[in-house]
């Protein structure tokens, strides 16, 4: 049985020696170069209000498959560069758009599928950035895209008497405005009449990047809504 002098007696001068060489090498130029691998995120909305599935394809390899109205995909890494997105019915293969994106390094985006306008029902794609920026102590910011057809303009408040975002164009994305964390009561109006098109109850948390999407047709099948999911900057 070892001795109490054995247990205690320091490792060999050579075994630490290439212990702390080894966590030196994790700490510096291999964890480094890890991280400076060039890549990018992008993930994948349905929001135009059909019952038709979509397939994305980029660089004419399917990446997001099967897509109905309201889904969301996870991000997905890529290189950056350009790169060619193509939108196409996911049972027939029949191509509906294609579009030329530009993709740049540690950048974060949405590719949003949408009526080329509120008085077209066609479908394109939108290429929106979700952008990285400082976050004010204790906040979250917050952020209006409008893709809702048959409407021009929206506004948009949190509160009683509290406009965040007003006079908002289709297919326009505000800026991110930052927020007190809270419950809070979501009301989405039409900009030129005030008229409510969705409430909901909703609680934000502080250090969150969220955009608020309106989508719909404003039908019985397709009612206008609010679709506010988590940007990446969030967690990425």
């Amino acid at each position: 049985m070892s001795s109490l002098l054995e247990i205690l007696s320091p490792m060999p001068i050579y075994s630490f020696l290439i212990i702390y060489y080894t966590n030196s090498f994790l700490r510096s130029g291999f964890m480094q170069k890890k991280e400076m691998v060039p890549q990018a995120f992008i993930r994948f909305f349905h929001a135009f209000p059909s019952g038709e599935s979509f397939t994305l394809y980029l660089d004419e390899k399917p990446l997001a498959q099967d897509l109905l109205f309201e889904d969301f995909t996870h991000y997905f890494s890529l290189e950056p560069g350009t790169h060619t997105l193509e939108l196409r019915h996911t049972h027939t293969h029949e191509m509906i758009t294609t579009k030329k994106i530009s993709v740049f390094n540690q950048k974060i985006y949405t590719c949003l599928i949408a009526p080329a306008s509120f008085k077209l029902l066609t479908p394109i794609c939108f290429f929106l950035e979700d952008i990285r920026r400082p976050l004010p102590d204790g906040h979250l910011v917050i952020r209006l895209g409008h893709f809702a057809a048959t409407i021009s303009r929206l506004e948009l408040s949190l509160e009683e008497e509290k406009t965040l975002f007003r006079h908002i164009s289709f297919g326009e994305l505000s800026s991110y405005t930052a927020f007190p964390p809270g419950n809070y009561t979501l009301k989405l109006q039409e900009a030129a009449t005030h008229t409510v098109l969705f409430t909901q109850s909703i609680k934000l948390k502080p250090y969150r990047f969220y955009s608020v999407y309106a989508v719909g047709q404003g039908t019985k099948d397709y009612p206008y809504l609010a679709i506010l999911p988590l940007d990446g900057p969030s967690y990425l």
